[in-house]
Formats: C-alpha cells, sequence, structure tokens
C-alpha cells in the first residue's frame, strides 16, 4: 500500500469491518476500490455484499446494500465502527451482539 491517505482509511475501516464480521463468524471475502471496499459476506448458502464508500471531500463514509437482511442486520451495526473517534472493535462487540 501506497502512503495514499485516501487508501489508508480504506484499510484501516476495512480492518474494523473485516474483524468485526469475523466475531459474528460469518465468512466473507475483501476487495477494495477507489474510494470503496466490498465485502462478500456468505450467509447461508448465498453470497451478499456490504458496499462501503468514502468522500474525501466530506470526509464521511456510506455503507450500501441491495440485500434486506445486511440492510437491516449489519449496516446499523458497522455504522459504528466508521465514525470519527469511534472505539476499538472490541469496545464495541458486546454492545452489538
Amino acid at each position: 500500500m501506497q502512503n495514499d491517505p485516501v487508501q489508508s482509511k480504506l484499510h484501516d475501516a476495512a480492518e474494523k469491518i473485516s474483524a468485526y464480521l469475523t466475531t459474528l463468524q460469518l465468512e466473507h471475502k475483501v476487495d477494495f476500490y477507489q474510494y470503496m471496499i466490498n465485502f462478500r459476506i456468505t450467509q447461508g448458502a448465498k453470497q451478499v455484499i456490504l458496499s462501503v464508500a468514502y468522500s474525501p471531500n466530506k470526509n464521511r463514509w456510506k455503507p450500501y446494500a441491495t440485500d434486506d437482511w445486511v440492510k437491516e442486520v449489519i449496516v446499523p451495526r458497522i455504522e459504528h465502527l466508521l465514525v470519527k473517534g469511534n472505539a476499538p472493535v472490541h469496545a464495541l462487540q458486546s454492545a452489538l451482539l
């Protein structure tokens, strides 16, 4: 990884979200794009996608999903990980499980 601040933020966020998904025992893979991260999550027999986009101009994260389970269950839980000054993943696990 280069010293690109956007890529650094993407990788930091991916690490936090990936660690959280792992605590939920959700198998997943991570794909990086210029301003976005895709998490391909295996849920039962299907694969669903959680996308998290970063806007460097607004310094803001935006999660996206088309699957209802991801929207209703996963997105509300990971939004806390994307807030400025957020707590470490382990501090949020007990509150969000």
